[in-house]
């Protein structure tokens, strides 16, 4: 499971390069995702 959520998180990153305008917006969205599966 671990491997595929890295895989997705890389594709994800990778779409967010492609599309600067949104990026801000979704990584603080990916922040607060993160933080929540971190705890």
């Amino acid at each position: 499971m671990g491997n595929n959520v890295q895989i997705l998180w890389q594709r994800f990153q990778n779409w967010l390069t492609m599309m600067p305008p949104t990026s801000t917006l979704v990584r603080a969205y990916m922040w607060v995702i993160g933080s929540r599966g971190n705890h």
